[in-house]
């Protein structure tokens, strides 16, 4: 296997230049037999292959709306491509065929190094592209007189190293601007932190349940129904951890993408933000007695889960780490699927990466809110458990004390396998992911040169 770097190319090509000027004077061919010729063995710098239209690897013409007249030449170099490279300012296909103001690709701070973590790592490593080719489309391919080049393809078999964008990860987003392409993320893991915040009544509306008010400790009112409006609840900050499902990027002049997942929310503890009562509540004895209590209220949400769903602008994503997956960037004058490709290439300038990516832990930097969306779905799951499992109360409790709430289980567990499990849409909005951060490729200080 041969190994390049790109300057080595040049000198590479001038060397062989000069030595078949020096000996080709000297040299004369000799003849070989077959079995000389047998017994020979080599390799090829350069490879040449055609697919043509009507064969069954044209993924093209076998696609639904492909075209059937579109073959493929590609020239190879096998050997593998070591480069190390920072871009300023990507751009390609702006305005043009796809439309005005913007462009299919915009990147800042483009770089590609090794696969490493400290600058001088980076600046000293090179990504390796393994057999490095261009590929051709061509229109009818076998009429001289008809046929003409309708995409041109820049690829490689294997590409290892990694590809950082922007300068820094912070809230602002940096880096990515448009991108199109295809990329399949694989499925990724992270923790989060919710914030500390309120529930109150005038937001979420009544909180309703069962009391037992007892008397003393054997003589009790049992299942008096409760009903509140008036609250306010501390919700602690929680723990949280979940998984995203393999996702799929694939569209034109993209600047978000979405992830869907499950996520496993650890117990809630809520209470009176204050030692004064936080719940008026009206308590109905023997059935047809309201009695108005205030009192301070402490309780637990046990066992939440939720739909999570990740809406991320791609500038907030900064770096992907590339381990032997096939990548490609190529430029059509209209919808291709070249060959070996997951998807077709749409018009203009498209970039592709042909295997999964593992963009690591996507835990969130910072503490990530609670919506009002999200808690009110909490809400009726609370008052179903109010409803099946009764605070329990003495008289004095009830009036001025503190109300221990049980804790609520919002789903099932090895003791109470048959509670229905309640699921919350829980979106995460372009979070700031700490496994994001990136050391630039450079020495020094720059952050980017």
């Amino acid at each position: 296997m041969f190994i390049f770097k790109p300057l080595y190319v040049t000198f590479f090509s001038l060397s062989v230049f000069s030595t078949s000027i020096l000996y080709a004077e000297s040299l004369t061919l000799q003849l070989m037999t077959d079995e000389q010729l047998g017994e020979t063995t080599g390799q090829a710098l350069m490879t040449l292959s055609y697919v043509a239209p009507t064969d069954t690897t044209n993924l093209e013409s076998k696609r639904s709306g492909g075209d059937r007249n579109i073959g493929f030449y590609k020239l190879g170099l096998d050997a593998d491509l070591a480069i190390n490279a920072n871009i300023k300012k990507l751009q390609l296909g702006c305005g043009g065929i796809n439309g005005a103001g913007s462009c299919d690709i915009d990147i800042d701070n483009f770089s590609l190094s090794g696969n490493a973590t400290t600058r001088e790592g980076r600046a000293s490593s090179d990504a390796i592209l393994s057999n490095p080719f261009f590929e051709f489309a061509i229109r009818k391919p076998e009429s001289a007189s008809q046929r003409e080049i309708v995409g041109l393809r820049l690829s490689a078999e294997k590409a290892v190293g990694l590809l950082t964008f922007g300068t820094d990860n912070g809230i602002t987003p940096n880096g990515i601007n448009s991108l199109s392409g295809y990329m399949e993320l694989a499925s990724a893991k992270g923790n989060a932190m919710t914030q500390e915040r309120a529930m109150d009544g005038a937001t979420f509306g009544a909180m309703t349940g069962k009391v037992n008010v007892c008397l003393s400790g054997r003589i009790c009112v049992n299942n008096n129904p409760m009903s509140s409006t008036d609250y306010i609840l501390q919700l602690r900050s929680a723990a949280a951890s979940f998984v995203t499902d393999p996702a799929i990027i694939n569209g034109k002049r993209l600047s978000s993408v979405q992830l869907t997942g499950k996520a496993d929310i650890a117990p809630i503890v809520f209470e009176c933000a204050t030692t004064a009562g936080c719940m008026k509540a009206k308590v109905t004895v023997f059935g047809f007695i309201p009695v108005n209590i205030q009192t301070s209220v402490v309780g637990k949400l046990n066992n939440l889960k939720a739909n999570v769903t990740v809406n991320q602008s791609l500038g907030l994503i900064h770096n992907i780490p590339v381990n032997g997956n096939a990548f490609s960037l190529s430029l059509q004058q209209q919808d291709i699927q070249w060959t070996r490709a997951a998807v077709k290439a749409q018009r203009g300038w498209w970039m592709a990466f042909e295997s999964p990516i593992e963009i690591g832990d996507i835990s969130p930097l910072n503490k990530v809110a609670i919506p009002d969306s999200t808690l009110a779905q909490v809400l009726p799951s609370v008052n179903n458990a109010l409803n099946s499992n009764p605070i329990v109360c003495q008289l004095t409790q009830c009036f001025s004390g503190m109300l221990t709430i049980p804790d609520l289980f919002l789903g099932p567990d090895s003791n109470r396998p048959n509670i229905p499990q309640t699921y919350v849409d829980f979106p995460l909005n372009n979070q700031v992911l700490s496994k994001q951060n990136f050391a630039p490729n450079c020495y020094g200080t720059l952050k980017f040169c």
